[in-house]
């Protein structure tokens, strides 16, 4: 049972810097790869929900689609995907990527969320020191990268044999998953719906990610049952 849950914590890992990587830049080559070393992963996942395996299939296809370019289509349909990252997350009038700026009522960054992410990532060591993002630290990717520290970390403590550490290190990953992502995640589906380019890879890998946070969060909430 041990083995089996560090494989599953190892899995949540991967997929969150997964989608971390997927807000933070644009799909490069090494996303290209990413995505299809993840998609048998992503697959096993698809039974949590008929949205998830909807989604699942979706990227399937983009995948696929990928894989079957050659020359000016594929550098043509790379050029697309960098188009669509640019105006979904990169221009002054995209979405707004940052926890603060739902969930304050002046719709501002910068505010409460960020204060406590921010602790929270003291409190557990994570550093967003590690890139040149300008990012505040409730941006969405920076907290998916912290939930894939924090399953880093819980595999650690099991391995150590940690046991009190181990259950502080889950709670913290249910509690962030309830408090922060799910808290804000539907209206930033909600913004992205408004942009036509995000239907191709965003959209449907975010509906994902929202189905895999509810999972996540039941699965978090088992262990300590």
């Amino acid at each position: 049972m041990t083995v089996d849950l560090q494989e599953i914590y190892g899995g949540r890992e991967v997929i969150y810097a997964f989608f971390a990587r997927l807000f933070l830049e644009p799909v490069s080559e090494n996303e290209y790869k990413m995505m299809q070393e993840i998609g048998p992963l992503l697959k096993n996942l698809e039974n949590i929900s008929e949205t998830a395996k909807k989604e699942i299939s979706k990227l399937e296809d983009f995948i696929d689609k990928y894989n079957s370019m050659k020359g000016k289509d594929l550098e043509e349909f790379k050029l697309d995907n960098l188009r669509a990252f640019t105006r979904l997350f990169a221009l002054t009038d995209s979405i707004p990527n940052s926890e603060s700026y739902y969930t304050s009522l002046e719709h501002l960054v910068n505010q409460k969320s960020r204060e406590q992410v921010l602790k929270l990532y003291r409190n557990f060591g994570f550093d967003t020191d590690f890139h040149n993002s300008n990012e505040p630290e409730d941006f969405i990717a920076y907290e998916l990268m912290f939930l894939s520290y924090l399953s880093r970390n819980t595999v650690r403590c099991m391995q150590d044999g940690k046991e009190e550490n181990y259950y502080i290190v889950v709670n913290a990953q249910k509690e962030f998953i309830k408090d922060h992502l799910l808290s804000y995640i539907d209206e930033f589906i909600n913004k992205m719906e408004m942009f036509e380019q995000g239907k191709i890879l965003y959209l449907p890998l975010t509906y994902f990610l929202r189905e895999y946070l509810k999972y996540d969060y039941e699965f978090l909430n088992s262990l300590n049952n």
